[in-house]
């Protein structure tokens, strides 16, 4: 597959979303549940890619990148996702001050709704594992045939982050984006994103509800924060978010640390050999961008853009 059916891959994820959005106009009652909405959704972006797979006559574990990945391997990815989580923790507190954390919101609202088995099934197992299938395990391996390593994770970030279609979400998914496409250059395999993800969103799933269950009061309501005055709240946040800060750089060298221990497991040499230079990662022969992907990121970015507004507008009171 090239560089522009990739390109139509994505655009059709996108009008995937747009046809829920519409399919809920039609059908009111389909956004209050959200676990069949999400299914709904899933089943349309997926479908497609299944269809692509079957016309190039491609097996599966080829088309989706499922190479079998060494134990040792999966021991350094857990590491990996230790080490990747305060930036993208910091990223998303600091654009949750303006945006609101949008994924917290979603999962506290829904919990009232559906029991931990539930949630934990679609939103730790089965969202994770469909969006590293078709993100990296079918994007970015094909952007990647263009020989352009560095443009190939930059752009299949992007295109991450717009598909969550907020800009809280968009920042650190896009960071994750980043990071998820290099380990898995590094095993030459989805199977470490795939763990990353479904840890990265267990994580989220397991704390909302454990918070629920400890502490319901907290869970719905800023009560954690009552008598602390405003200035030291702000205080405290300030000196949070530079520890924060200065952990996720730290730690993020010791990721890329663990990058090459797993290049070096799985035999891929190219990755880390020395001879290697950075301009050898931004050249290539094939193209990344096609008329489609363009498209594609720009029905994303205005959903993004105007998702984000309105949110901003909420937070506010204006509206």
């Amino acid at each position: 597959m090239n560089h522009t059916k990739a390109g139509w891959l994505y655009l059709i994820l996108i009008l995937a979303e747009v046809a829920l959005v519409g399919l809920i106009l039609l059908v009111p009652s389909l956004a209050d549940d959200f676990m069949i909405a999400e299914c709904i959704l899933f089943a349309m972006m997926f479908i497609p890619f299944l269809i692509f797979m079957f016309a190039t006559r491609t097996s599966f574990k080829e088309f989706f990148g499922f190479r079998k990945i060494r134990f040792s391997t999966i021991m350094w990815t857990l590491l990996f996702i230790i080490l990747i989580t305060p930036m993208s923790n910091f990223l998303n507190t600091v654009t949750a001050l303006i945006f609101g954390n949008v994924a917290a919101d979603v999962l506290t609202s829904a919990i009232t709704d559906y029991p931990f088995i539930e949630m934990f099934l679609v939103i730790a197992i089965m969202g994770p594992v469909l969006e590293e299938m078709m993100f990296r395990g079918v994007l970015y391996r094909n952007f990647r045939k263009s020989g352009r390593l560095i443009g190939s994770v930059i752009v299949s970030a992007i295109i991450f982050g717009l598909y969550h279609r907020n800009l809280n979400q968009f920042f650190y998914t896009a960071y994750v984006g980043v990071m998820f496409s290099l380990i898995d250059e590094a095993a030459d395999s989805v199977w470490p994103s795939i763990i990353c993800h479904v840890i990265f969103n267990g994580y989220s799933v397991c704390l909302v509800y454990l918070i629920k269950g400890v502490a319901p009061q907290y869970a719905m309501s800023g009560a954690a924060l009552e008598g602390i005055s405003e200035a030291a709240a702000s205080l405290a946040l300030a000196v949070a978010l530079v520890v924060l800060a200065f952990i996720g750089v730290l730690f993020l060298v010791l990721a890329r640390l663990v990058v090459s221990k797993i290049a070096k497991n799985e035999g891929n040499l190219s990755l880390i050999s020395k001879e290697v230079r950075v301009k050898d990662y931004l050249t290539g022969n094939k193209k990344i961008i096609s008329v489609p992907l363009i498209i594609g990121i720009c029905i994303a970015a205005a959903a993004t853009i105007y998702n984000s507004v309105q949110l901003v507008l909420q937070n506010s009171g204006l509206i």
